[in-house]
């Protein structure tokens, strides 16, 4: 299962693409389509009208959480220290996004993760690539959001599609792996 979040403040989000994601799945029916950088309530609201499934916050905010599911959308919050991580939980959040994770780093997760519900899902979101996948389930991780070395302005299509196929295979073979 794969999810796609379009960002609120790009060009990408106007042109209609998270109505057209949402409603033709690109092809894909196992791709969800959702809004990301949620920063308020009106985001929320606006990505809801456009037909986004979940949200992708870039911070921690009750409001934009409560919003969303009160929707009956999926929130994926912005955290960083363990105080937002249990800000999130307690207004609903379905999803941690540690961002930037790169910075907090494995050991710093752990930490974390240790204070944690046992059911809280936490994907590592902010300078993480394939290459980080294996560090990253080896201390715990449910996913990842994959952003610049995904997608970059001016990027060839082509390049993209390369290195999309690249990493879901990197993260096949370390999360599929027996």
């Amino acid at each position: 299962q794969a999810l796609a979040s379009i960002k609120l403040l790009s060009k990408a989000k106007d042109e209609g693409l998270l109505r057209a994601g949402h409603e033709h799945g690109h092809g894909a029916p196992e791709i969800y389509i959702g809004a990301g950088t949620v920063i308020k309530e009106s985001d929320v609201d606006e990505a809801f009208a456009a037909g986004a499934s979940f949200m992708v916050s870039a911070h921690f905010d009750a409001k934009v959480i409560q919003r969303t599911k009160r929707l009956g959308l999926t929130s994926i919050a912005g955290v960083f220290t363990a105080s937002e991580c249990f800000g999130a939980l307690e207004n609903g959040a379905d999803i941690l996004k540690l961002f930037p994770a790169s910075i907090l780093g494995t050991s710093g997760f752990q930490a974390i993760k240790a204070t944690l519900p046992k059911s809280a899902e936490i994907f590592a979101v902010g300078g993480v690539s394939a290459e980080d996948f294996s560090a990253w389930k080896n201390a715990g991780i449910d996913g990842f959001g994959i952003g610049t070395s995904l997608f970059k302005p001016g990027r060839a299509a082509e390049e993209v599609s390369k290195r999309a196929k690249e990493i879901v295979a990197s993260y096949d073979a370390i999360f599929t792996a027996l």
